[in-house]
C-alpha cells in the first residue's frame, strides 16, 4: 500500500534525518518536571542531576558511552556540543558507532527517514541496490571501498577471507592466504586511500606471528609491510592443524591445533571454547600460550556451536533451548581428538573466559572425570 511505505527509492530517500540542536532551545524546566513522573522519566531527571554535580566537579572526568545508532537517529550535533563546551573528556563507542556514522556523514551521505510499515523485501527488490547477495554459507564481517574496487572481509566454511570485487561486477576474487587455519582482519579505513587500488589487512594463525600486508587489487598481488617481533619464538618450531570432528547429533564441528612438531598422545592438551554471542574465536596468535607449548602442550580451539564461525545457523543452533549444542559439542570434541592422538587421555586441561565460562560449568558437571584442570577466567555462570 504506497498510503502506507515508501514504494521507490526516490520516494524513500525524500525525508533526510535532521540532527537536533540542543543550544536553540532551553530544555532544563521539562527535564526538571520528570522528576515528578514515573519510571524512565524520574530516572532521566535523576541523571541530568548526576550530570550537573559531575560537571561542577573539576576533579571528575566524564565519559560518554554510545551504544548503538543513537548518533544517526539525529543525535550527531549534541555530541559534538558536549565536547565542543567541554563537557565530556573521552567518548566511548559500541555497536553502530559514532565513528562510522560521522564518517558516512562527513562524505556527504545522509541517513533517511523510513517507514515501519515498510516491507522488507520490497526494499531489497526496489529501493535499493544490492551490491553483494546474501548467501547462506557466508558471514559477512566488514568492508571497504576504493574508488575502482569494493572488498569484502567473509567468513566461508568457517574461516575468514577477503574478497575483491571491481565496482559494479559480481565476480570476486579470493586473497590467497597461507596455512589450514588463521585469522585475517581488513585494516580500518583510516589506512586506506580511496583514490588507490591497494589495502591493508592483517594476518596472524597459531603459529605466525601478526603481520601487515599492503595488497593490490588490480595486480592481485600482496606484500609484507609489517610484521610483529617475537623474541625467542621460531614459528617453523609448530605445526598447526585444522580438524573436523562429529558431534552427537552428526554436525561436522571444525577445530584449530597447535603443537611442538613431534607432539603425540602423550603430550598434555588444553582445550578452548567459547560458543556464545555469534563470536567467532579466532585461529591467531597468542603469546601467552607460547610458554606451555615450549613444555609440550597441545594446544586446541573447539569451534563449537553458538559462535560465528559457520554462519547465523552455527550461532541459532548453540544459543537458548539449543545451547547444550555447545556443551556436546565441547565434550565430543575432546573424546574424538584425544582418540586420534592428539593429546594424552589422562592429561586433558580446559579453559573458557567470560561467556565461555558458562561452557566450562556445563563439561565440568556432564563429565566431570574426563578433566584434569579447568581454568574459568573472568567467569559468568549464570547466562541464560
Amino acid at each position: 500500500n504506497k498510503n502506507l511505505g515508501h514504494n521507490s527509492k526516490k520516494d524513500f530517500l525524500k525525508k533526510p534525518v535532521e540532527h537536533i540542536d540542543i543550544t536553540s532551545f532551553d530544555s532544563r524546566k521539562i527535564i526538571s518536571s520528570m522528576e515528578k513522573m514515573s519510571f524512565v522519566s524520574r530516572e532521566t531527571a535523576n541523571a541530568a542531576n548526576i550530570y550537573n554535580e559531575m560537571l561542577k566537579d573539576k576533579e571528575c572526568t566524564i565519559f560518554l558511552t554510545l551504544a548503538g545508532s543513537t548518533s544517526a537517529a539525529g543525535c550527531m550535533n549534541i555530541y559534538k556540543d558536549l565536547v565542543k563546551y567541554n563537557m565530556v573528556d573521552a567518548i566511548v563507542a559500541t555497536g553502530a558507532s559514532i565513528i562510522d556514522m560521522d564518517f558516512f556523514e562527513a562524505l556527504g551521505f545522509k541517513h533517511y527517514q523510513g517507514s515501519q510499515f515498510q516491507d522488507d523485501k520490497e526494499l531489497r527488490e526496489d529501493a535499493f541496490e544490492e551490491i553483494v547477495p546474501h548467501r547462506k554459507d557466508t558471514y559477512l564481517k566488514d568492508f571497504l571501498v576504493t574508488r575502482k574496487f569494493f572488498i569484502t572481509e567473509v567468513y566461508k566454511d568457517g574461516l575468514p577471507a577477503i574478497a575483491v570485487r571491481v565496482k559494479g561486477k559480481s565476480k570476486e576474487k579470493f586473497v590467497d592466504m597461507p596455512g589450514d587455519t588463521y585469522s585475517v582482519s581488513l585494516m580500518v579505513t583510516k589506512y586506506l586511500d580511496y583514490n588507490k587500488d591497494s589495502f591493508y589487512f592483517r594476518y596472524s594463525s597459531l603459529n605466525q606471528v601478526p603481520t601487515i600486508f599492503q595488497f593490490d587489487s588490480k595486480k592481485l598481488k600482496k606484500q609484507i609491510v609489517w610484521e610483529k617481533q617475537v623474541p625467542n619464538f621460531n614459528s617453523a618450531d609448530y605445526v598447526v592443524l585444522r580438524e573436523f570432528y562429529r558431534s552427537r547429533d552428526g554436525t561436522q564441528v571444525p577445530a584449530s591445533l597447535v603443537m611442538k612438531k613431534g607432539s603425540n598422545s602423550k603430550n598434555p592438551i588444553l582445550f578452548y571454547g567459547y560458543g556464545s554471542y555469534g563470536l567467532n574465536s579466532e585461529a591467531e596468535f597468542r603469546e601467552t600460550i607460547i610458554p606451555l607449548l615450549k613444555r609440550g602442550f597441545v594446544f586446541c580451539i573447539l569451534h563449537v556451536r553458538g559462535g560465528g564461525e559457520l554462519g547465523r545457523d552455527w550461532y541459532e543452533n548453540g544459543r537458548m533451548h539449543k545451547k547444550l549444542n555447545t556443551f556436546y559439542d565441547f565434550n565430543d570434541g575432546v573424546e574424538e581428538l584425544i582418540a586420534r592422538g592428539c593429546g594424552a587421555p589422562d592429561k586433558i586441561f580446559a579453559m573458557g573466559g567470560s561467556a565461555g565460562v558458562l561452557l566450562m560449568g556445563a563439561i565440568a558437571n556432564l563429565e566431570p572425570s574426563r578433566y584434569k584442570g579447568i581454568i574459568a577466567s573472568v567467569p559468568f555462570m549464570d547466562l541464560s
